[in-house]
C-alpha cells in the first residue's frame, strides 16, 4: 500500500472529489481526516471511507469553516494530536455556486469567494506548515481548476481566486518552505464530474441539454465526458501524496482528459 501509515488531511472531504480522495487514501492505508462543514456528508463518508479501509487506514470527520482562521487553526491542532502528526494536506474545499456576467457581481459576492477560495488555501496552508515545519518535511496539493488558467465568462470571479490558488502554490513551492524544510507543493486543476455538476446537467432541458452533452463531447478527448473522482482523480492523488513523486514540486497538474488543449 503506497500510503501506508501516511496522516492526511482532506479539506472539502465531504464532496464529490474530495470523497474520491478519501476513499482511495484510506484504500492505500493512510489516516484521512476529512474536513469540511456537511456534517451529515462527511459522517457518512467517515462510515462509507471506514468501510473500504486497508492497512493502517481509517477515517475521521471534523467540522470546519475553513474561511475562519480562528476555526482552522484549533481543527488541525486537533486533527494533529489525534493522528499524532501530519504528513500530507490535500486542500480541495471550494466555493462555485454562482454563475454571473462580469459585470454583475457585487462586493459582497466577490468577498465571499475570496474568503474560502483563496484565504482559505492560505490558512490551511499556513496551518499545516506549523506542523510541516517542526518535521522539516510535508507535502501540500491544492486544488485550483482549468478555469483559473484559461478563465470563465460566467465564472470570473471564481476563475480569479483559482488563479489566485496556481500563484500562491507556486509562491510557496519556491519560498523557504521548501528550500529550508523539504515542504513540496503543487497545484491540482480537474474536470471532474461531481454531483454540483450532474445538479446543473440535469436541471437543462429539452434542447438545451442535448446541446450541452454534445459540447462535452467535442470538449473532452478522452471519453467526451467529465472524469470521476474515485477512478480518475483519487489515484493521481496518491500518487502526489506518496513518497513516489517525492521531486515534483510547483507544478500544476491537470486531470481533464485534455480537455485544455482544445481551447
Amino acid at each position: 500500500m503506497r500510503l501506508e501509515g501516511k496522516k492526511i488531511i482532506v479539506t472539502g472531504g465531504a464532496g464529490g472529489i474530495g470523497g474520491g480522495t478519501v476513499r482511495c487514501c484510506v484504500k492505500e492505508g493512510a489516516q484521512v481526516a476529512i474536513v469540511d462543514w456537511a456534517d451529515e456528508r462527511g459522517l457518512a463518508l467517515e462510515a462509507e471511507a471506514n468501510g473500504l479501509a486497508q492497512g493502517s487506514g481509517s477515517a475521521k470527520y471534523y467540522h470546519c469553516d475553513i474561511s475562519r482562521g480562528s476555526e482552522v487553526f484549533p481543527a488541525f491542532e486537533e486533527i494533529i494530536n489525534d493522528m499524532g502528526g501530519l504528513d500530507v494536506l490535500a486542500h480541495l474545499a471550494a466555493r462555485d455556486d454562482l454563475h454571473k456576467q462580469p459585470e454583475d457581481w457585487t462586493e459582497e459576492e466577490m468577498n465571499g469567494y475570496w474568503a474560502v477560495n483563496l484565504n482559505g488555501t492560505i490558512l490551511t496552508n499556513q496551518a499545516a506548515f506549523k506542523q510541516f515545519k517542526k518535521m522539516r518535511k510535508g507535502v501540500i496539493i491544492n486544488y485550483a481548476s482549468d478555469t483559473g488558467l484559461c478563465g470563465s465568462p460566467v465564472q470570473g470571479v471564481y476563475s480569479a481566486s483559482k488563479g489566485g490558488v496556481l500563484a500562491w502554490t507556486r509562491s510557496i513551492a519556491n519560498s523557504p518552505w521548501a528550500r529550508e524544510y523539504n515542504i513540496r507543493s503543487n497545484s491540482v486543476c480537474p474536470q471532474i464530474m461531481t454531483p454540483l455538476y450532474q445538479c446543473y446537467i440535469d436541471s437543462l432541458e429539452g434542447e438545451a441539454k442535448e446541446k450541452f452533452i454534445a459540447s462535452r463531447k467535442i470538449s473532452y478527448p478522452i471519453d467526451g465526458w467529465p472524469g470521476d473522482a474515485d477512478r480518475d482523480a483519487g489515484p493521481v492523488m496518491v500518487f502526489l501524496a506518496s513518497e513516489d513523486s517525492r521531486y515534483i514540486n510547483g507544478q500544476i497538474i491537470s486531470i481533464n482528459g485534455g480537455s485544455q488543449i482544445t481551447r
